[in-house]
């Protein structure tokens, strides 16, 4: 769909996103001939003022924006900058943080404008590489520029929020209007739980964040990453992989580790703001988009399989029913609803309440010759159209979409259920002694260095599961081999053991960790009959004789965490009061107005698109940058990553520590020498929910042979009672 945006659409949000100068908070007087200065930096040629207005600035603003007297003729209500710095507020605890206030270096800005664009032609690629790149780079000159404000007398959010949030509008105003666009897919829980292994249990969660990503991508090649409100995309490893490899990035976008590509961590679902006028074009396109690249999952992992399986006894009509399973699985619900279609009175009566009436009610109070000439009433207007979008989302998802069915035709002579997804029938012979002999073949060998387990019979999506990784994702992605190996369960109990005795078991071509567990080289089990290879032996063999450096470990925990109330978060209604994000003048002045405005003060602060957008900084930076960090420094496994929702597999020992890192890293609380609410990353202070958010985790303590679904279900509860 990117036809349908022109080339000059893209140059438009090039004017959005520079619309404000990075540096405006500095010196509000002059932003303007500053934003032109580095326009003119990023596009090569002569700015006009009148480029730099715009309606979509305006809509941000207002969408944002809480009532707020004029600067004044003297600017006696403005706030600047003074030798104490910039005061800005965390968005989400309003804990007061003074920054530095460098002075402006007009040259050092545009020369660091002209590096992210030099060799880039096409509007949309400089469009994108500003929207990657410029934040970072500018933070290079001074880390002030990574928090500076938008608004001086609203400082709860950074000029970047405004800006994203600009060129979001612009290019939905070029279309008829603002539409939002919600999307989700599922199933989530069953998908991921039917797994007997690790392995099985990553390739869960990469399929359902790949999915995900693959149906925003339509919203991304038609109106650019900034549409989204949620999830946040920059930096994510994914979003740079497919600038970088599918846009032709390459050498301006950072390629992220092959490590960091094989992290799961997108949710299910997004919601954006689009082009009134092809919002439902849109929406299918997503939901297709989705389809397809589960199709193109299934088919990679089926040319792998059909060779092999049809030479198997019984094979030669083994996937009979692959189709009728592979394509009913998933289901993908959007909902569209356009801004102009739902005007204030619609929505009060929808939602059953007023809106933000409180806070409104300061517009009235500001005297006549403080008022600004524009309308000061639409205080919590954005927070209820999301509100309302969610709700139309939910209601599309109560409407069941019943497909042809997945199973086997009426009266057909059918196989036994699926020993991971029991709701499908197993792929191969249906009858009980013929499928035996399928399967049993198909344990034989490894293909793609992935095997079946003896007494495994699986459906067609569980097939897919398994190979997928090594069928296709490790190609698409270019994972190498060492980020799609996962430690089984036997080597996650025993990883601080391994390294106390010496065995570096990532440097084995094969490596099993029950083998520590096994009485002789050649024994066999359930799970795997290879024999250990003879040096490894021999060196197991020696630690035990040596008796000092105890048993093996056996058991080990699964993590699952998740953020608390998220909801009510994203609704406003645990954020600040209105006051405590006031900087001291302006709610000086605002209490100078009498005791009517103290209700408005006490009130929540209205939720706009960029405190939700803050909100999604805040949990993408916490599972993209600091999850894993955290997870390696005690020696886990981590799974999935996805915002305020993970899950990772411990040693026993380290399990309670980590829970406490990620807790307190999630608040803010060791932010590695950053302020409050904040963890220091890669020099740049990553913004975090804060310390008034908190996570709630289950630890479930499992012996290594122990049925992982049981494991993730217990884990699953202990989370849900905390």
């Amino acid at each position: 769909m990117e036809h349908q945006m022109s080339s000059t659409s893209w140059e438009d949000l090039i004017f959005a996103f520079l619309h404000d100068p990075p540096d405006k908070a500095l010196d509000i007087k002059g932003h303007e001939g500053r934003a032109r200065l580095y326009l003119e930096a990023a596009t090569s040629s002569v700015v006009d003022r009148r480029q730099i207005k715009m309606m979509a600035d305006v809509d941000a603003a207002i969408a944002e924006r809480l009532p707020m007297p004029t600067a004044g003729i003297e600017g006696e209500r403005a706030v600047v900058p003074d030798h104490a710095g910039l005061l800005i507020n965390h968005p989400l605890s309003a804990k007061p943080i003074s920054i530095s206030a460098p002075t402006i270096d007009k040259d050092a800005v545009c020369d660091c404008i002209r590096e992210v664009v030099e060799g880039l032609d096409r509007p949309r690629d400089v469009f994108l590489a500003l929207w990657r790149l410029l934040p970072e780079k500018l933070a290079g000159i001074d880390p002030a520029y990574w928090l500076m404000p938008a608004d001086t007398r609203v400082p709860d959010h950074t000029i970047w929020h405004h800006l994203d949030v600009t060129a979001a509008f612009k290019a939905a105003e070029t279309g008829g209007g603002t539409a939002f666009l919600s999307f989700s897919l599922g199933p989530v829980q069953e998908f991921i739980t039917a797994a007997k292994s690790v392995q099985d249990l990553w390739a869960g969660s990469m399929l359902l964040s790949w999915l995900a990503f693959n149906g925003m991508r339509p919203v991304l090649e038609t109106v650019g990453p900034t549409a989204l409100i949620y999830p946040c995309l920059r930096g994510v490893p994914w979003m740079d992989d497919w600038m970088k490899n599918d846009l032709g990035l390459d050498g301006k976008i950072p390629a992220p580790s092959s490590q960091d590509l094989a992290v799961p961590c997108l949710p299910n679902r997004f919601l954006a703001v689009v082009p009134r006028d092809i919002a439902d074009a849109l929406a299918e396109n997503c939901k297709e988009a989705s389809r397809k690249a589960w199709l193109e999952v299934a088919q990679s992992v089926h040319e792998v399989l059909n060779p092999v399986y049809k030479a198997l006894s019984f094979g030669t009509d083994w996937d009979r029913w692959w189709h009728r399973q592979i394509d009913h699985y998933f289901s993908v619900y959007t909902s569209v609803f356009c801004r102009r279609d739902c005007p204030e009175e619609l929505l009060v009566s929808l939602l059953g309440r007023e809106i933000a009436p409180k806070v409104r009610d300061l517009a009235q109070l500001i005297p006549h010759a403080h008022r600004p000439r524009y309308d000061q009433k639409a205080s919590g207007t954005w927070q209820a159209l999301v509100e309302y979008a969610g709700k139309l989302l939910e209601a599309h998802r109560t409407v069941r979409n019943v497909p042809g069915s997945a199973q086997a035709p009426v009266g057909a002579m059918v196989p036994k259920k699926c020993s991971l997804l029991g709701s499908f029938e197993q792929m191969g012979p249906a009858s009980l002694s013929e499928s035996a002999a399928f399967w049993h073949e198909a344990s034989e060998s490894a293909l793609l260095g992935v095997r079946l387990r003896k007494g495994e019979q699986l459906c067609a999506v569980s097939l897919v599961k398994r190979f997928c990784g090594a069928a296709f994702l490790q190609t698409r992605l270019g994972l190498d081999r060492s980020s799609r190996r996962f430690e089984d369960t036997a080597t996650v109990a025993a990883r601080f053991w391994l390294d106390k005795v010496g065995i570096d078991y990532t440097r084995e071509d094969s490596w099993n960790g029950q083998w520590l567990h096994w009485p002789r080289r050649t024994f066999k089990d359930e799970e795997n009959e290879d024999p250990v290879p003879d040096h490894l032996w021999q060196k197991i063999c020696s630690i035990r004789k040596s008796k000092k450096t105890g048993a093996v470990p056996t058991y080990y925990c699964v993590l699952m965490i998740d953020g608390d109330d998220m909801g009510q978060w994203l609704a406003g209604e645990l954020g600040p009061e209105v006051g405590d994000i006031l900087p001291p003048k302006i709610r000086s002045y605002f209490e100078s107005l009498g005791e009517g405005a103290s209700d408005a003060l006490s009130s929540k602060r209205p939720v706009g698109p960029a405190m939700h957008a803050a909100i999604s900084q805040a949990l993408a930076q916490f599972a993209v940058k600091v999850v894993p960090h955290i997870v390696a420094k005690h020696k886990g496994t981590l799974i999935y990553s996805g915002g305020d929702d993970v899950l990772v597999l411990l040693p026993t020992v380290s399990a309670v520590p980590c829970a406490l890192d990620l807790y307190r890293a999630f608040r803010g609380e060791i932010g590695q020498g950053a302020p409050e609410g904040f963890y220091r990353h890669g020099g740049l202070d990553l913004l975090m929910m804060g310390p008034k958010a908190t996570l709630s985790g289950g630890l479930a303590i499992v012996h290594y042979k122990s049925d992982l679904r049981l494991a993730l279900e217990e884990a699953r509860l202990s989370e849900k009672s905390a």
